[in-house]
């Protein structure tokens, strides 16, 4: 078990419910890691030591394999896992994220279309509470081994605050949070006008040493629309430009299909990941970026979002990456603002893409699909701390 000393944070997860889909395998498109004892089972088992291999991300730890041209799990067989009740720590985990920072902190993946919806009714026949279930999960990890990696990562997030003070551009976590929930609850995370305003704040801030801060409270959310849409047309060129299938993001319909969004020769390309690897073109998709606007219901969506992502220590840990890895070069909180901004211009963007004849009002249910489409890739991305 777990230290009762280790604070674990699982207020995201609180009221939620879940249930796996048969013939998703979203989690299966992700390689999972093997823990040690795990390993040592794998290699005793004739049948499965075959299927061992140095992990994708990190050659020093062991996988499972993975199907080549970005195909599944090699165990995956037909949309089903054929090795389900031996299935490793990292499959079992999902849809929840563990991170580790000051704290463990467990955060729900919405990428997972097995995460109860409002609009699925009352009935949740086969869901089991969620929080219930990542805690039961962490603590199938050793006790010991999960108090020195907090430990570890604990080292590596008080080395990276002594080099923030050091270089002058340190905020404590409560600020950063605190600051930028007030200018959520002002609206300017879920309109473009006010997103486009924190892009130029930020870059004003870094060219006259001000406050990012202070200049949105004196010059407010302003006409900026233009600066949030030449924003997102950047970002699109960055989502759909992925060279290697393994790496592009995957987006599940609602009819369990593994969808990839690709430019080619200019134009969108929605293609169809297959369940044994490879792509095949399905549509075109017409996409104007200037065309895009976000209705009132999806505004509100957005500040959900928002606010979601402003309690992650996961979306800190990035942020914290990105000023380690600039050399302090850039302060946290404009960095922060101006991630937290891009994050929300994104969603908005993969809200159109999915869903591109609603471009011009895009809704909660618009909304919702860009989250499904978006969440996984916010969880994966490098963080100062660690993932387990």
């Amino acid at each position: 078990m777990v230290c009762m000393m280790v604070e674990i944070d699982t207020s995201e997860l609180r009221g939620k419910w879940f249930k796996c889909i048969d013939g998703c395998g979203l989690c299966c498109l992700c390689q999972p890691e093997l823990l040690p004892l795990e390993l040592k089972d794998f290699r005793g088992n004739p049948g499965l030591a075959g299927v061992v291999v140095r992990s994708d991300g990190d050659p020093a730890r062991k996988s499972i394999a993975m199907l080549k041209n970005g195909g599944p799990c090699v165990m995956l067989k037909e949309r089903k896992c054929t090795i389900y009740r031996e299935r490793p720590h990292f499959c079992r985990q999902f849809p929840v994220h563990t991170h580790l920072m000051w704290r463990i902190q467990l955060t729900p993946d919405y990428s997972c279309r097995g995460i109860w919806r409002e609009d699925w009714g009352d009935g949740k026949d086969g869901f089991v509470d969620l929080e219930k279930y990542g805690l039961d999960e962490l603590h199938r990890y050793s006790g010991e081994k999960l108090e020195v990696e907090l430990k570890d990562a604990n080292e590596v997030f008080e080395e990276f605050r002594r080099n923030s003070i050091d270089n002058g551009v340190w905020r404590e976590a409560g600020e950063l949070r605190s600051k930028t929930a007030s200018l959520i609850g002002d609206g300017f995370f879920s309109d473009l006008d006010g997103l486009g305003s924190i892009l130029l704040a930020v870059q004003h801030a870094r060219e006259d040493e001000l406050d990012v801060f202070d200049i949105l409270r004196a010059t407010g959310k302003g006409q900026n629309r233009r600066e949030s849409l030449n924003a997102m047309r950047e970002l699109s060129e960055e989502l759909l430009t992925v060279s290697r299938i393994e790496e592009n993001p995957i987006y599940v319909d609602g009819s369990l299909n593994w969808n990839v969004y690709n430019l080619v020769n200019g134009k969108i390309w929605k293609r169809r990941l297959l369940d044994r690897g490879g792509l095949s073109n399905i549509s075109q998709v017409e996409l104007d970026i200037s065309d895009i606007s976000v209705s009132a219901e999806g505004e509100r969506a957005l500040t959900a979002y928002s606010i979601k992502s402003n309690s992650r220590d996961a979306f800190m840990g990035f942020v914290c990456y990105l000023v380690d890895d600039a050399d302090y070069d850039i302060d946290l909180l404009s960095t922060y603002l101006e991630n937290m901004a891009m994050t929300q211009l994104d969603l908005v963007m993969r809200s159109a893409i999915v869903q591109p004849e609603r471009r011009r009002s895009i809704g909660r249910e618009q909304v919702a699909e860009g989250v499904v489409y978006i969440d996984m890739d916010m969880h994966d991305a490098p963080t100062i701390g660690s993932v387990i």
